[in-house]
């Protein structure tokens, strides 16, 4: 996700970019819904019955459009653009980058560095500081939990572990330092097909890292031998994890500038493919229902592998090339207006969902009671929240914002 909304050069189509602002607005809705869908603990829901859970299950079905891919997606379509019109050096792409998305990334880490135990101490698990200690003191006994392990430090400011969110920024700021290789696809659509085989291989280097450094009981294993601490090898993973991401996803970068080679020239080249765009939308959608009938029925997440490998992560892709072919449409003008707050939705929502689950703890709700509270919750009060820090001169510029009166758009 991005935190702001250039606009294409003219004379190129306004249409356009309000279908793809349309996106991520609906987007920011549904990762919210998608966090929303789950119990408490953040699982789904393994102590009901199947049918009990077809609300939150109909949730993330739709959800699925919102994956953090999909943010990526849009986003690297918007760096093809701001490269268009930004013609500085590298060296001033990447600080501009940095000071986009970097900056704000320590602010929201901040944040969530001092709240993160919040949730842990409403369910008895945390180190018992909410209720007990002063806000500065939580927020030192957090950083010192960091600064003072040199692994912490770097899974918090690389990998972005303060929160289950927060990792999207560092990724795509490494993402936009490979756009001189991604322009190459400006002038040749065909090298957008990479994306596939470079998401195959993804998951083929994930299956050879999760298979050889794994752990079982209180051991640790490293290629079939005994060896660091559990600590070394779960970080060591997570590093190797993020390197094959980094390396595998330039292949939406490389799709997007090759997408935005071709609207350059005319969307219009787009519109034969609407058929074949909507049916494979279809498709992937009844992939979407079986895999999420799977995971509600066992009560545990489940990977997505197999013929739902490719659905998962190329939907976001599918659904900007869809909305690009129907950009002549006439798309309500106000989505250009809400896209800027699709950033903050995306970095405030959690601290919505931790506080609704520590405060409704032990209320005994059904699923659908629980999960339609959960999910109306989570988005008025998302908005709300980021409606008066768009107020705030600080917080506006920390959720890319300009600062702005309360609901103004």
């Amino acid at each position: 996700m991005t935190s702001s909304s250039p606009s294409i050069p003219a004379p190129k189509s306004k249409s356009r970019i309000t279908a793809l602002d349309m996106s991520r607005v609906f987007a920011a809705l549904f990762v919210i819904i998608e966090h929303a869908t789950t119990d408490q603990h953040g699982k789904p829901f393994p102590e009901f019955d199947a049918l009990e859970k077809a609300l939150p299950l109909i949730g993330r079905v739709i959800s699925n459009a919102a994956r953090s891919e999909f943010f990526f997606v849009t986003s690297l379509f918007l760096l093809a653009v701001s490269v268009e019109r930004f013609m500085g050096s590298y060296g001033e792409q990447a600080t501009k980058q940095a000071k986009r998305l970097l900056l704000p990334f320590l602010v929201w880490t901040g944040v969530y560095l001092v709240f993160r135990s919040y949730k842990a101490d409403g369910f008895g698990y945390g180190p018992g500081l909410w209720g007990e200690a002063w806000i500065w003191e939580i927020a030192w006994y957090e950083i010192w939990q960091v600064i003072s392990s040199p692994i912490e430090t770097v899974k918090v400011l690389v990998l972005g572990t303060s929160k289950y969110h927060m990792h999207f920024l560092p990724m795509l700021f490494v993402l936009t330092l490979f756009y001189p290789i991604y322009k190459v696809a400006e002038d040749r659509p065909w090298l957008g097909l990479m994306i596939i085989p470079l998401l195959l291989m993804k998951n083929q280097f994930d299956v050879f890292i999760y298979s050889n450094f794994w752990v079982n009981g209180d051991k640790t294993w490293w290629f079939g031998k005994e060896y660091w601490s559990l600590e070394t090898l779960r970080f060591v993973r997570s590093m190797l994890i993020f390197g094959v991401k980094a390396l595998t996803y330039t292949g939406y970068g490389i799709a997007m500038f090759a997408i935005y080679g071709i609207v350059q020239k005319d969307v219009k080249m787009l519109r034969p493919f609407l058929p074949v765009l909507s049916l494979i939308l279809g498709l992937f959608a009844l992939a979407f229902v079986a895999h999420g009938m799977l995971f509600f029925v066992k009560g545990a997440w489940v990977n997505p592998t197999g013929l739902i490998y490719l659905p998962y992560y190329t939907i976001g892709l599918v659904i900007v090339l869809t909305l690009l072919a129907v950009s002549y449409w006439p798309w309500p003008p106000i989505f250009s207006r809400l896209a800027p707050y699709s950033f903050g939705t995306y970095l405030v929502h959690p601290i919505v969902i931790d506080v609704f689950d520590v405060w409704t703890k032990g209320w005994g709700w059904s699923v659908p009671a629980y999960s339609s509270a959960k999910m109306i919750v989570a988005v008025a009060f998302t908005v709300l929240i980021v409606a008066i820090l768009s107020k705030l001169p600080f917080w506006a510029w920390s959720m890319g914002l300009k600062r702005k009166k309360l609901f103004e758009l």
